[in-house]
């Protein structure tokens, strides 16, 4: 299976957060080699003042500079900053990330070179995380690292979360996006945009929409009213059963060549016209 890489967000993320703890390590090492060396510096002056009053035979001052020097030997140094911790956003966003990477070692462990896997697409509606094209079809998979039993009617989807011993630590927790979007509606709105643009300009009829959750202790209890066509959850992804909710048509290389160069020119067309809101185009529509 081929790989390409239209973005990465996930990815930019955490090493975004990983780069904002090291600089924090960094600032707290420096602050702490200060620390110590003006310690240091203080410690060195005490000393030369006491040498001085011994040699000018100057009591006073020699009592003062013994209590300040017996002060500091008392007063324990600056401990070593501990390692900033890894906070709550920079794990959520490191298990997304892992995945992400798990379904696709996965798929690439059971597809051979007549798949190709395109990976952040994003248009208007959002992202995708990962577009896979090849004889069966084109599918369309959103990812989800939750740990829980999932529950889902329509778009609208929850857990019931479990510890690591299998408890339940809390119920009812809405799986949603920034948007409040749903992982089926997340998916089908972008998949739906990105469906105008291919049908018409390839001989595909649909694209197929997976939601897989990719944590190794997901679970899916009740799903009703199902809005896309494929459900998974736990790390033993099948690629077979993937695959098996497309049609019997299929389609051929040339058609996934092709398929493939246009999803690649509509993400670089939306990824401009992000990052330039007053651009417009005739030549492009999706």
């Amino acid at each position: 299976m081929h790989v390409i890489v239209l973005s990465d967000h996930t990815g930019d993320m955490v090493q975004q957060l990983g780069g904002q703890r090291a600089a924090k390590d960094r600032a707290d090492a420096a602050a702490h080699a200060l620390a110590l060396s003006l310690r240091q510096e203080r410690k060195d002056l005490l000393d030369r003042e006491i040498r001085q009053a011994l040699t000018r035979f100057r009591p006073l001052a020699l009592l003062v500079a013994l209590g300040s020097r017996l002060t500091m030997a008392l007063k324990s140094p600056p401990p070593p900053p501990a390692a900033a911790a890894v906070n709550d956003q920079e794990q959520i966003w490191t298990s997304g990330h892992n995945g992400e990477l798990l379904v696709r070692n996965q798929l690439a462990a059971q597809l051979g070179d007549d798949w190709t896997m395109l990976t952040g697409y994003e248009n208007r509606q959002g992202e995708i995380d990962q577009i896979l094209i090849g004889p069966k079809g084109v599918f369309a998979i959103e990812i989800k690292y939750v740990n829980g039993v999932i529950h889902a009617e329509g778009d609208r989807w929850w857990l019931d979360k479990l510890d690591r011993y299998g408890n339940l630590v809390a119920q009812g927790r809405v799986i949603a996006d920034g948007r409040r979007r749903g992982p089926s509606l997340q998916l089908n709105e972008a998949a739906d945009q990105l469906e105008k643009f291919l049908v018409g300009r390839v001989a595909i009829d649909r694209i197929y929409r997976a939601v897989i959750f990719s944590h190794p202790r997901a679970v899916i209890a009740r799903i009703e009213r199902r809005t896309v066509d494929f459900i998974s959850a736990g790390d033993n992804l099948q690629a077979a059963s993937l695959l098996a909710c497309a049609g019997p048509a299929g389609i051929d290389a040339a058609t996934a060549s092709s398929i493939v160069a246009l999803v690649k020119r509509d993400h670089d067309f939306h990824a401009a016209h992000k990052r330039k809101p007053q651009a417009r185009s005739s030549l492009h529509r999706s």
